[in-house]
């Protein structure tokens, strides 16, 4: 999701904030050093068992943007996505975009551990969870799935070993602040230690994007391992085309324009990010239609594979919702019990109790919002998270539009990489007339 969770955050009733770097260079402020990421780690951590004896280290780059100035490409796939390992050897995983990396016990049917248990909503991965003591649709952000798993694999911590036998899946935490310019910044650099007997296979999936995997087979100390040259240029040509399929996939989508009608009224078709294997175009496609007063525009998710959106109107109310995701509180009684969330301090341990602190999905922002209907000025209009990912729906979004606009026509934004400061924006330009 997303480059997801860098962000601007603004606390309730938290005066205390530092400015740090969030994942795409801009400065923002947060009431929370790294989300208390250090502290909490250390409360919820287990120790690492003994590092083993690296005897070859591999880079794996955990996603790549075909331009580093411009996040709304990137190429989504772990690079390299297949690797065959000694026993002992390392995996060191790095991004400049917004992933996490969870390796699963030897043996896990990767397919059914992510449909089961990551993506969407109230999963035990998910990003998500319902904040039930805050109402029907109220959510708030899985700490589990922000919190490292293990207190070892980042720098300046022991390498994380892991044989994938009888123990809990191992996670590296998201990297909230993945710039690297502060002391208060972090950019994913988790690096694992791979100690399966030969013959293991070990699926190293990202939680926010659970189609993005790898696989790690180890081969006995007599068989022939990847060769780390061989690979950086097998990464290096598969980056190469997939840019040019990613190049020729926002040529085809730009330019379409379909035309349905639904009810008696013509709807303009707009396609909310696409996707194909390995490629992810975050835009709307094409990113400007015309139509007429009381036509509508339908907005399609079904192209997504691994990330989600949202179509907002107006911009103004989506910046707000960006720039107040996440809302930190303290839930001093559980889901269970009816006190009213607390104000969270402006550092640590944040609430009297650490365990209480909660992080808080804006009202209106991963909901739809409004009837379908913009009439512009105050009128908030919204289709909540859809797509992949986090998304738990792929159904198209109709809004018909009720007035006519200026010639700079709506603006809409995407609420995602809104927060993430990668803005994904189209406009609706509606003339007089039906």
């Amino acid at each position: 999701m997303l480059g997801f969770v860098s962000c601007v955050c603004k606390c309730k009733c938290a005066k205390g904030s530092i400015t740090i770097m969030n994942t795409h260079s801009r400065i923002f402020r947060v009431s929370a050093r790294s989300l208390a990421i250090g502290l909490l780690a250390s409360a919820l951590g287990v120790a690492a068992g003994p590092p083993a004896s690296a005897q070859t280290t591999y880079d794996v780059e955990v996603g790549r943007f075909f331009n580093e100035t411009d996040h709304t490409k990137e190429a989504m796939r772990f690079f390299p996505s297949a690797l065959k390992v000694h026993q002992g050897d390392r995996l060191r995983f790095s991004t400049k975009s917004f992933h996490a990396v969870t390796l699963l016990p030897v043996g896990t049917d990767a397919d059914a551990w992510a449909a089961e248990r990551a993506g969407g909503v109230d999963k035990e991965w998910s990003l998500f969870l319902g904040d039930v003591d805050d109402g029907v649709g109220a959510l708030k952000t899985n700490l589990r799935a922000i919190w490292p798993s293990r207190q070892c694999g980042w720098p300046g911590q022991a390498v994380c070993s892991f044989s994938g036998y009888d123990e809990e899946t191992l996670h590296s935490g998201l990297a909230l602040f993945p710039n690297g310019q502060s002391a208060d910044t972090k950019q994913l650099d988790f690096t694992v230690a791979i100690n399966s007997d030969p013959g293991a296979v070990v699926t190293v999936v990202d939680i926010l994007h659970p189609d993005m995997r790898m696989q790690v087979e180890v081969v006995a100390a007599d068989e022939t391992a990847s060769d780390p040259i061989a690979v950086a240029a097998a990464s290096q040509a598969q980056f190469e085309d997939d840019a040019a399929a990613a190049r020729a996939l926002a040529k085809k989508y730009s330019k379409k324009k379909v035309i349905k009608k639904i009810k008696g009224k013509k709807y303009r078709t707009v396609w909310a990010g696409v996707e194909k294997d390995g490629i992810a175009l975050r835009g709307y496609f094409p990113k400007k239609v015309t139509i007429k007063q009381k036509q509508g525009v339908r907005w399609l998710f079904n192209t997504n594979l691994y990330s989600s959106h949202t179509v907002t109107f107006p911009v103004k109310t989506g910046v707000a919702l960006s720039s107040s995701f996440p809302e930190f509180v303290c839930d001093t009684d559980g889901d269970t019990g009816t006190e009213p969330d607390s104000a969270a301090t402006s550092s640590p341990p944040y609430c009297s109790d650490v365990f209480q602190l909660e992080l808080d999905v804006p009202d209106g922002f991963a909901s739809v919002t409004g009837d379908g209907k913009y009439k512009a000025g105050k009128d908030v209009e919204s289709s909540g998270v859809r797509g992949a990912g986090i998304g738990v729906s792929t159904s198209q979004y109709l809004l018909q539009f009720m007035k006519p606009s200026s010639k700079k026509g709506f603006a809409y934004m995407d609420l995602i990489y809104g927060i993430a400061r990668a803005p994904m924006r189209g406009k609706v330009i509606v003339k007089k007339g039906s």
